[in-house]
């Protein structure tokens, strides 16, 4: 039940949030609500989302993480033998029982495997059968494991050793603590180890009198491919023992490692006989040795956990402190906080504190003005994370745009889902077209826009380029001279042909903002595509063949088989950027919001009747947990029922998303579901590529957003878990009959008005 915060608010916006401007805009009322009282780290439970069973887990990254940082450095475990891959992307399950040591690079919420690089473990002495994970992993207690935004720490039971973790972004900083009485304390460095395969190249020099380790490795295995990693490890306690391993030979006293293949690292056996604190400080970097070297210096020069753990949580909560909402149920702020703290994980900044990385053309470039990003699941991301980081962090989304052009300069063509310095070319689409139009036309326009107009409209126009390794829009020839891309050229052609035509759509918007009319006219009218696998006897879009016969058998039911990761049900509603065309197509709001409803009751069916092994598998119909139609709930705003947008996207958030491990439905994607729940809690939802958001359901009756030039207030009286009906709507006083507003409309900030009741 619902109860008053008895907080006063004293100060001035500027005292409570870090970077906060002037707020002179109309927002600003006498009387401020009781907003949850800060510090707005302590809502944040990095472990949510990293549970959940089959389909419904969420891969989350627990460990010690910095705003988008390079080092993710994080527990990888293991329930102690027949681990499924499935459920180790980011390295860690919450059900595992051991811990195999802690790496310095993952992956937050995918469905794929990757990093895992550089893992450390500590041990109560080092033995020469500690080279291989079963040997130097070890249990650990749930009861004793703490994780916070910039922290994490666990007891081990080998040894009773307390593993205490933080970061900078680019720096790694472990501090473990071994008991009174210890039989010994060492840390085992596994270089090759990676979460899918083994790197290669491994070369490590130890210095004992320097107190360093530095090293590289190549690795190629998972989405992390392509990827060499430099290093340097600097430790503050004298060695008593050191050495390394090649393969499965054990070299004592070895001062350097060279392993082209077979695996190696090192062993630091510590003088501390009576147990103590040994402090390493871990620089990485992609470009080179001293960017690594240079990476430390710059980030973490000195021993110092503490003062390392207060400035990334420093930065975590001004940047979390740009949400501000009125909630006292402690589940609901940790779900929106952590929903937040998780949309700023990924992407990955890769370029080093000089500002030099590693291109897609495989030289060393300078970031001059911004960072450089990539793991970029944009597929995944663009519904989302990026208008929430335009909305909230524009920052962040510029220096993303200005990446992904630099990837289109070194590479010769957009990306597809890059992965540190190169295209894995996973999944489809044309999604770093809707990510850079959907800036543009929301008003984020602070780089070359010139160049990125090219870009897009020449993915949108034309194959990639020979030796570039984004594979472009997929059979491209087809969709322009027939309208589709049939099942001849790719199974999931229909899939295909959706989302060219919704980037179509969001390029037509560019286009028009550029002042290009011709093109937006070429590229609107490619928008409409969609049709031409319509079938108007199933009511589905089919998968057709280059004839222009519909493929059959046909099963709406299938899964993956005419549609990427997704049942016919799921891409019946893939038409963001033409709703109305859609109702059209259905005979009108009357029929379409019937079939609308029938899609959401069969969900909701489906999700009462899932058990222990039905949640291991697809969902048929309305899937919280994937991508293609996560925003059908706001399509009854287009056909007039914003009653019932608000009750499904109500449901969707209450019984697809918690406050525990199994908190989220589905793999979080970069953020993605995270942001989604975040929109929706909020009370907007938008449309990608389009200057327009949906007005939703508020679940707080008052919450604020700190904007570049202003704040949204959003106020919305009788809101709370049970009031899911929106009325009467308004932006800055003004009506909004249609539920629906503009980015534009935000530029200096604004209030959003909006009524909520259970009718």
């Amino acid at each position: 039940m619902r109860r008053a915060i008895l907080l006063q608010i004293a100060v001035a916006c500027a005292a409570l949030l870090s970077g906060c401007g002037h707020d002179d805009d109309a927002t600003t009322t006498a009387a401020e609500p009781n907003w949850a009282p800060p510090p707005y780290v302590k809502y944040v439970d990095p472990f949510i989302g990293s549970g959940g069973v089959g389909f419904g887990f969420g891969s989350a990254v627990t460990g010690a993480v910095a705003p988008f940082g390079m080092v993710r450095l994080a527990p990888d475990t293991s329930k102690g033998g027949n681990d499924l891959p499935f459920y180790h992307f980011s390295g860690y399950y919450y059900p595992d029982a051991f811990i195999l040591g802690f790496s310095h690079m993952h992956f937050h919420g995918t469905g794929a495997t990757g990093y895992g690089n550089l893992l450390m473990m500590p041990v109560p002495g080092f033995t020469p059968d500690k080279i291989v994970p079963t040997k130097y992993r070890s249990r650990f207690s749930k009861s004793d494991e703490v994780a916070t935004p910039g922290y994490y720490s666990a007891r081990l039971a080998n040894g009773n050793i307390l593993a205490e973790l933080t970061t900078t972004g680019r720096v790694g900083v472990h501090r473990y603590t071994f008991p009174n009485g210890a039989s010994g304390a060492a840390v085992v460095i596994d270089a090759g180890r990676l979460l899918d395969g083994q790197a290669t190249d491994i070369q490590l020099t130890i210095d004992p009198v320097a107190r360093t380790v530095t090293g590289h490795h190549h690795s190629s295995a998972g989405l992390g491919r392509d990827l060499d990693l430099y290093w340097i490890i600097a430790f503050d306690q004298p060695l008593k023992a050191y050495g390394g391993w090649q393969g499965t030979d054990v070299l004592a006293k070895a001062t350097s490692i060279n392993a082209a293949t077979g695996g190696g690292g090192a062993y630091l056996d510590f003088d501390i006989p009576n147990g103590g604190v040994v402090n390493l400080r871990v620089g990485l970097s992609l470009v080179d040795l001293n960017g690594a070297k240079n990476n430390l210096t710059q980030e973490a020069p000195a021993v110092d956990f503490d003062a390392v753990h207060k400035k990334t949580e420093g930065r975590w909560e001004s940047l979390l402190g740009r949400i501000k909402i009125v909630e006292s149920d402690p589940a609901l702020l940790r779900q929106l906080y952590t929903a937040a703290y998780h949309a700023l994980v990924m992407p990955t900044i890769f370029s080093d504190a000089d500002g030099r990385y590693h291109g897609f053309d495989h030289q060393i470039h300078h970031a001059d003005g911004f960072q450089f990003y990539s793991d970029l699941s944009l597929w995944d991301t663009f519904r989302t994370l990026h208008p929430w980081l335009t909305l909230v962090y524009p920052e962040a989304q510029r220096d993303i745009v200005i990446s992904l052009l630099k990837m289109y300069e070194q590479d010769g063509f957009l990306p597809i889902w890059p992965v540190s310095g190169s295209d894995t070319g996973t999944l489809i689409g044309a999604s770093a077209e809707l990510v850079i139009a959907d800036s543009f036309v929301k008003g984020l326009r602070d780089y070359d826009t010139a160049e990125a107009y090219e870009a897009v409209t020449r993915s949108g126009r034309e194959p990639s380029p020979p030796g570039s390794s984004s594979p472009g829009r997929r059979n491209i020839g087809d969709y322009l001279s027939l309208g589709y891309v049939p099942v001849e050229d790719d199974e999931h052609g229909t899939s295909m042909t959706l989302e060219y035509a919704a980037s179509d759509g969001a390029l037509s918007q560019f286009a028009k903002a550029m002042g290009h009319d011709a093109d937006a006219a070429e590229f609107a009218s490619r928008a409409v595509n969609y049709r031409n696998h319509w079938d108007p006897d199933t009511k589905f879009f089919r998968a057709k063949h280059r004839d222009g016969t519909f493929r059959t058998p046909f099963d709406p039911n299938a899964w993956g088989v005419d549609y990427v990761e997704a049942t016919a049900w799921q891409y019946l509603w893939y038409v963001p950027h033409d709703p109305q065309g859609l109702i059209q197509l259905f005979g009108g709001r009357d029929s379409f919001n019937a079939a609308l409803e029938d899609l959401f009751e069969k969900s909701k069916q489906e999700y009462e009747n899932l058990n222990d092994l039905t949640k291991l598998l697809y969902r048929t119909y309305y899937w919280a947990g994937n991508e293609p139609d996560i925003h059908t709930p706001y399509l009854f705003v287009d056909a007039g029922r914003p009653d019932l947008a608000g009750r499904w996207a109500r449901w969707s958030l209450q019984h697809n998303f918690g406050p525990g491990p199994d908190g989220l439905p589905g793999n979080d994607d970069c953020g993605t579901m995270s942001s989604w729940y975040a929109f929706t809690a909020l009370g907007l939802y938008p449309v990608p590529g389009y200057d327009k958001y949906y007005v939703g359901a508020p679940l707080f009756t008052n919450a604020e957003i700190t904007l570049p030039h202003g704040k949204l207030r959003i106020n919305a009286p009788g809101a709370g878990p049970d009031n899911f009906v929106p009325h009467n709507p308004s932006l800055n006083g003004k009506s909004l009959p249609d539920f629906i507003f503009r980015h534009t409309d935000l530029a200096q900030g604004g209030t959003l008005d909006v009524e909520m009741s259970a009718q």
